[in-house]
């Protein structure tokens, strides 16, 4: 079982939160959205929430790819996500409707810095892939 979804770049991604990461439909992003790896994304909520619901709360690995540079990392899902307009990944265990995932092995900051290049670009297509672990 797997889910994607895609969203862009932005000259504001900066990718610099030590505690989360995230994924907005919006199409701007101001400096102080430190955790936002990209904008416009295109997740379909009812999808997701069918994907949540098939996993549960289940260790989930996810996949950020542009251009050739790919950024992996895993996360459990939170079963009570409900934002249809951003998704959070977090490090701690904090929940809150925007929470998609908790104990994540990586927050923003964590990511390559040649995929955060990448990203500071509006043209910047991401490819997001998460995928159902097997431990």
């Amino acid at each position: 079982m797997q889910y994607s979804f895609t969203c862009f770049g932005h000259r504001n991604v900066l990718c610099q939160h030590r505690n989360t990461l995230e994924f907005t439909k919006d199409a701007q992003l101001t400096l102080r959205g430190d955790c936002i790896v990209g904008v416009r994304a295109d997740y379909d909520f009812e999808k997701l929430k069918q994907f949540i619901q098939i996993v549960g709360e289940k260790k989930t690995y996810a996949q950020v790819q542009v251009d050739g540079v790919t950024e992996q990392f895993s996360f459990f899902l939170n079963a009570s996500f409900s934002d249809e307009h951003e998704m959070v990944i977090r490090k701690t265990g904090f929940l809150d409707s925007r929470t998609l995932g908790i104990l994540a092995s990586k927050a923003s900051k964590d990511f390559d810095r040649v995929l955060v290049q990448k990203l500071q670009k509006s043209t910047a297509k991401a490819e997001i892939l998460f995928t159902i672990g097997s431990d």
